[in-house]
């Protein structure tokens, strides 16, 4: 906040005074109490979750609400838009992909609209059941708290069914079978 306000520059071809408003970006100075130095205002963001927060999906199929947040200038009290946002799943275990593959660790990234809201490529649960933690964050910003979702994967419908214990053992009769029987079921 320590730059020149709206300095001025003559235009080489019309020889017109021209009053600089927007830094090289197009954003409009000041985002704060003064202008920054440099080429571009300093933006103090603030992220927050706006829908895919909290829900379910079984194993091998697509959540039913995509995962979006919404970036905000803290400064301003506004929305953003151009702003890069990452969506980052856990690389093993009970997770999921984005349309597109990216994941471990790569994730997939997004970028606000005109609302400051940005949206993730679908996201599908992989095949482990379980609870895991999307991570957004806002990309090449410092001092953002990142948001996060919480999932998580629904075992499928049974599949199959197999012996677990008990099988193949005798009792004498009016006694009780001396191994429980029990069995084991998995989904796809």
């Amino acid at each position: 906040d320590t730059g020149i306000c709206a300095p001025t520059y003559i235009d080489p071809v019309t020889n017109a005074v021209v009053n600089v408003i927007n830094d090289q970006r197009g954003v409009a100075r000041p985002q704060g109490a003064g202008c920054d130095i440099g080429a571009y205002e300093r933006r103090d963001y603030t992220l927050s979750t706006t829908t895919g927060n909290r829900q379910t999906a079984t194993v091998s199929t697509a959540f039913a609400v995509p995962l979006a947040v919404t970036v905000g200038n803290a400064t301003a009290g506004d929305s953003v838009s151009g702003v890069s946002v990452t969506f980052i799943a856990p690389a093993s275990g009970p997770s999921g992909t984005f349309v597109g593959g990216a994941n471990n660790g790569l994730g997939a990234v997004a970028t606000t609209d005109a609302n400051g809201l940005a949206v993730a490529p679908a996201f599908t649960a992989n095949s482990v059941a379980g609870n895991y933690t999307v991570t957004a964050f806002v990309s090449g910003a410092s001092g953002v708290a990142p948001v996060r979702f919480d999932l998580a994967n629904l075992p499928g419908a049974a599949a199959s069914i197999v012996v677990a214990d008990g099988n193949n053992q005798s009792a004498t009769l009016g006694t009780a079978f001396p191994t429980p029987l029990s069995a084991r079921v998995f989904d796809a």
